[in-house]
């Protein structure tokens, strides 16, 4: 396609005045009443003047007059916590194309590459077909990413590297790409700062001999194990030994977030070996067999504590999660319990509640402690005679003793599927305080008998009787006229005395600052007029706000049965008072 310049007329103007500079043109002739050399001067004045409207010089903005220092840092600042690698619509490949100053700038600037995240798929056509011949499509995808790692890698230089690896596997073995790419970054090792690996356990097996014998830079640890996991496993697997490597820098630690298969589950004992290094710890999420020996006082004497002290001394730990699983004992608790069976001694190992209180009970030096989170996913048969059924034994009493020297941090706590009865629930929130801004409480759904989330638990939080903006309709007006029972057959017995609070759930506090409230039940032991009794109580936004209380921002109810018979009424209205509320049930199609 032939483009004259008579069609851009602003490109002939300028095609002209650049001619004419290279070109300068003949002297005009001077009128013969004007100064000579008037006419020139004039002229030379009009045709600079016309240039420099056409190509005014710029003036520096701002940010062009800040250091190229600092150009670098505000870019560092526009980066996700981990960029998705490949991602050309995000930081920092949209800020390289902004103009070849900044891209020469991207480019030269390590920290701008030395973190992202990479979200490995597996082949297609390999989920139905595992012995299918690869797709080249997928090839080029492999060829392609693990290129793209390099350029990365190459990138960053000497920068400590933050990763985030993830790999769910689609098909019954995974496929090596995820092996691949941590081989890729064992080699710079020694430059993780933060590093979280959501693999199957194959690819960090593949891996777990080239490790460096240090890590100078690590900070944040995070690996948690999916999918197929030990494909090769049975008596002669090679166990995932890199958590227990004692090259792991313990004491550098901010951050450890572990979630292991069962081949390579740590005890409680192990954990506690672990963690006397963690000084630095600030979160520690870790998931474990739920068994620990029963001489574990023995290593109070190897550390020099006392008997009455906690074993770990973690001052900065702020947030603490932990998944009990398991409770049969593995590795060497294993083999000492065998032996202790052939020679008719006793077992070496506590159950597991008592198992889950000992270990715990070595957090109560920590002060700063503001969340706390336990998950019970214990084996049935290892815990088929539950040792807290009874609230004056000695476990479910160090239990209390733990949360109450816990009580004067915690703000946060979460009780998932832990075999406690509607007494032991009581009991154990009593010890807390009233300081408490989040509470999730998650029982069975289909445990209509021993559910300890009931109308006497929902009275308990229920606030007194408060004056002013109700954030929805009132129980009277919900339910007046309903022949329906409040719930699954029980009756509302708000007042009434009979069935009535006993002395220890009365001086259960009701957290009055509470802000979230999470619970998961059957739904068959609560009533709605119960429920919409506690949810008013702590929306009196006006009465609260005075006595400088915080109203309820979040509830989130799931339920068996379900509790209100038109939840979303209720939700809506509450959701324009502030409440983001939901309330669900299961639903069976």
């Amino acid at each position: 396609m032939n483009l004259s310049l008579d069609q851009f007329p602003l490109l002939r103007m300028m095609q002209r005045l650049l001619s004419s500079a290279g070109h300068p043109r003949r002297r005009p002739r001077q009128a013969s009443n004007s100064v000579p050399g008037k006419g020139a001067e004039s002229h030379i004045v009009r045709r600079s003047s016309t240039i420099e409207h056409l190509h005014p010089t710029p003036a520096l903005s701002p940010f062009d007059r800040l250091p190229v220092e600092l150009h670098a840092e505000i870019f560092s600042h526009c980066l996700e916590s981990f960029p998705h690698l490949g991602d050309a619509d995000k930081p920092p490949m949209t800020i390289a194309r902004v103009c070849s100053a900044w891209k020469t700038l991207v480019l030269s600037t390590p920290k701008l590459w030395a973190s992202f995240e990479i979200d490995v798929q597996d082949c297609e056509s390999l989920e139905d077909f595992p012995d299918a011949l690869p797709d080249p499509m997928y090839e080029l995808y492999a060829v392609h990413l693990l290129r793209s790692v390099q350029i990365w890698l190459e990138r960053s230089r000497n920068h400590p590297l933050s990763v985030r690896l993830v790999h769910m596997p689609s098909t019954p073995v995974p496929g090596g790409l995820s092996a691949q790419l941590m081989a890729m970054f064992v080699a710079h090792a020694r430059r993780w700062r933060a590093v979280e690996f959501v693999l199957p356990s194959t690819s960090l097996d593949a891996v777990q001999t080239l490790f460096p014998e240090e890590f100078p830079a690590l900070k944040q640890l995070k690996i948690h194990m999916k999918g197929q996991w030990n494909a090769g496993g049975g008596a002669g697997a090679v166990p995932f030994h890199f958590v227990r490597a004692a090259n792991i820098p313990w004491a550098q630690l901010t951050s450890l977030d572990l979630r292991l298969d069962a081949a390579n589950l740590l005890n409680l004992d192990e954990y506690l070996a672990l963690l006397q290094d963690a000084t630095n710890l600030v979160s520690c999420s870790i998931n474990a067999n739920c068994c620990l020996s029963a001489t574990a006082d023995s290593t109070r004497s190897h550390s020099g504590a006392r008997n009455d002290d906690p074993l770990l001394n973690l001052p900065a730990l702020e947030s603490l999660h932990l998944v009990l699983q398991g409770g049969f004992p593995s590795g060497s608790l294993a083999l000492a319990g065998t032996a202790a069976a052939a020679a008719g001694a006793q077992t070496p190992f506590l159950r597991p509640e008592e198992s889950l209180t000992t270990f715990l009970a070595q957090f109560t030096g920590c002060r700063k402690l503001a969340q706390l989170e336990l998950d019970w996913l214990v084996d049935a048969g290892a815990s088929q005679s539950n040792s807290w059924a009874d609230s004056s034994s000695v476990s479910f009493s160090s239990l209390q003793a733990t949360l109450r020297a816990l009580a004067p941090s915690l703000h946060s706590i979460r009780f998932a599927y832990l075999p406690l009865g509607e007494e032991q629930l009581h009991l154990a929130l009593t010890e807390l305080g009233s300081g408490l801004t989040a509470l999730d409480l998650r029982f069975p759904l289909a445990d209509h008998e021993r559910d300890p989330i009931t109308d006497r638990f929902l009275k308990s939080l229920t606030l007194p009787s408060q004056s002013g903006v109700q954030a929805g309709p009132s129980c009277s007006e919900s339910l007046r006229g309903s022949t329906q029972s409040d719930g699954a057959g029980m009756t509302s017995e708000w007042d009434s005395d009979a069935g009535g609070l006993s002395q220890h759930q009365r001086e259960m506090p009701s957290f009055p600052g509470l802000e979230q409230l999470t619970l998961h039940c059957s739904g068959e032991r609560c009533a709605a007029r119960t429920l919409l009794k506690l949810v008013e109580s702590r929306m009196d936004g006006v009465r609260r706000e005075k006595a400088r209380l915080a109203s309820l921002k979040q509830l989130h109810l799931y339920t068996m049965s379900p509790i209100l018979p038109d939840a979303s009424r209720y939700t809506g209205k509450w959701r324009k008072a502030g409440l983001e509320a939901s309330i669900e049930s299961v639903v069976f199609l």
